[in-house]
C-alpha cells in the first residue's frame, strides 16, 4: 500500500495512464468509467463504516486509517505536479494533455484520480473527528489547486464535480460526518446509508 501511494508511483502511474505507446485494450473491461469506479465506490463505503466503528476505539486503527487516507490527498497533489509538469514537455513525448476531456478523461487516470479523491474524503471523515482542522485546510488546498488550475482544461465532468464536492466537504463544517462523506456516491445504484 505504501508504495502504490508513493510520490514516484503516483508518477510512474501517471505517466503510464496517458503515455501513448498504451495498448487499445490492456485488458478486458467493458466500462471504466462504470465498472472501476464503482467498485472503488464500494470499498470507499465499506471502510468508512469500519473507520466509523474503530478509530475512535484504537488509537492504531486511528492511525493507520488516517496514515492512508493521508497518502491518497498527496497522491492528487503529486498527480496534479506531474500533470503540470508534463505539460511544458507533452508535446515533445506525444503525450495528449489536452483534447475533448483532457488527460482527466484517460480511463486509467480517471480510476486513479476518484480512488485518490475518495481517500481524501476518508481523509477529512477521520482526521477531522479529533477537532483537528489541518486535514480540512490541505485537503481544501489539493481540491481547490486542481480546481483553479486552468493549465489542465477541460476536466472530467465527473473528476471536476468529485473535486468541487471534496473541497465542499472540505471548508464545510468539522468534523466531516459519516452521512455527508458517503453522500452522492452516484454510481452506486441505492445509497447504503439510505438502508439504516
Amino acid at each position: 500500500m505504501n508504495y502504490i501511494l508513493s510520490s514516484a508511483a503516483v508518477e510512474e502511474a501517471v505517466l503510464g495512464a496517458i503515455s501513448p505507446s498504451r495498448t487499445l485494450f490492456d485488458h478486458e473491461n467493458p466500462n471504466t468509467y462504470i465498472d472501476e469506479p464503482r467498485n472503488v465506490q464500494l470499498a470507499f463505503y465499506s471502510l468508512v463504516t469500519v473507520a466509523d466503528g474503530c478509530v475512535d476505539s484504537s488509537k492504531e486503527a486511528f492511525e493507520e486509517f488516517e496514515s492512508g487516507a493521508d497518502r491518497c490527498v498527496s497522491a492528487l497533489e503529486t498527480a496534479l505536479q506531474v500533470l503540470l509538469k508534463l505539460r511544458v514537455t507533452a508535446s515533445e513525448q506525444g503525450i495528449a494533455l489536452s483534447g475533448m476531456l483532457g488527460a482527466t478523461s484517460v480511463s486509467a487516470l480517471f480510476s486513479l484520480l476518484q480512488s485518490w479523491i475518495l481517500g481524501a474524503r476518508l481523509a477529512l471523515f477521520v482526521g477531522t473527528r479529533h477537532g483537528d482542522s489541518s486535514t480540512a485546510v490541505r485537503v481544501s488546498r489539493v481540491a481547490r489547486q486542481w480546481l483553479e488550475s486552468k493549465e489542465l482544461r477541460p476536466v472530467h465532468p465527473w473528476v471536476a464535480r468529485s473535486l468541487q464536492q471534496l473541497l465542499d466537504m472540505a471548508t464545510g463544517p468539522v468534523p466531516v460526518a459519516k452521512e455527508r462523506v458517503l453522500e452522492d456516491l452516484f454510481l452506486l445504484t441505492q445509497s447504503p446509508v439510505s438502508n439504516q
